[in-house]
């Protein structure tokens, strides 16, 4: 999936509401405007809307050599803890 990439990071601490542990890695990156036209909705624009998809944290250091934003062919497979979800294994080489 060739996507305009803006960040790739991971974030790890103990929250501060219930002070159990997280970790959450992702990837941010920009699809185009989609014009929408239903009766009870409209949409047009131009650029990009954000979007994030979860990182698989092993594949972080594949985003280290790259100068941002950039255009990628991110790896999405399934998300093995929810099969509901997908998520970012890497970049296509």
């Amino acid at each position: 999936m060739k996507v305009t990439v803006f960040n790739a990071q991971r974030a790890r601490g103990i929250s501060q509401k219930n002070n159990s542990e997280y970790d959450i890695c992702t990837v941010t990156f920009g699809t185009p405007v989609q014009a929408v036209q239903r009766d009870n909705r409209q949409v047009s624009g131009y650029g990009l809307n954000n979007n994030e998809i979860g990182l698989d944290p092993s594949a972080l250091s594949q985003f280290a050599k790259h100068t941002y934003p950039v255009e990628l062919d991110l790896i999405i497979e399934p998300d093995p803890r929810n099969i509901n979800r997908n998520i970012c294994k890497g970049i296509v080489a």
